[in-house]
């Protein structure tokens, strides 16, 4: 089986679970605190700037340096500064403690990427461009929005039926044939 550079296998994360660590805090860090705590993650913020209200004001290496065990705490590391070599510091950091990071002025350096979606009571659909534009993620999900919710009483069947179908065993196909009969 042969490698691929940037090979991405889309994943879904309990996030009330996670502790996540943002370093940088303008507009992309501040719009990721707020998108991981309308989640439910727990997040810390770092940044050298007082006027951005971080919660460590300092920059990454003396957080690192003062705070290793904090920083050892988190799950995910949120790397969001406006210079691409302190970025490349930090996530070598994170690739020597083996922690996943997502590079936002750089995508394909990262080890994750946040993808855009659609969360319902009975599904979650998400986008990736791959790690190339997030205008393409949000484009696709624009257009699923209005035909996800034409297929709202579909999905609801479906969902309320499933548990039953798992329980026995049975195969999507026959779920869905023995819907379409009622």
């Amino acid at each position: 089986m042969s490698e691929k550079a940037n090979a991405i296998k889309p994943i879904a994360l309990n996030t009330n679970k996670l502790k996540v660590l943002i370093v940088g805090k303008g507009l992309i860090g501040t719009r990721k605190k707020v998108n991981y705590e309308s989640f439910l993650a727990k997040v810390t913020t770092v940044d050298p700037d007082i006027e951005r209200g971080a919660d460590y004001v300092m920059c990454f290496s003396d957080f690192y340096e003062r705070h290793k065990e904090i920083f050892m705490e988190h799950h995910l590391v949120i790397i969001s500064t406006n210079l691409s070599s302190e970025n490349q510091q930090v996530a070598e950091i994170c690739e020597q403690c083996h922690k996943l990071y997502n590079r936002t002025d750089d995508g394909s350096e990262g080890l994750f990427s946040d993808m855009c979606s659609i969360t319902s009571d009975d599904y979650v659909v998400a986008a990736s461009g791959k790690n190339r534009s997030p205008y393409v993620a949000r484009h696709i999900i624009s257009k699923l929005k209005p035909v996800l919710n034409e297929m709202e009483m579909d999905i609801k069947k479906i969902s309320i039926h499933s548990n039953e179908a798992k329980k026995m065993h049975m195969p999507y196909e026959t779920l869905i044939e023995s819907l379409r009969k009622e």
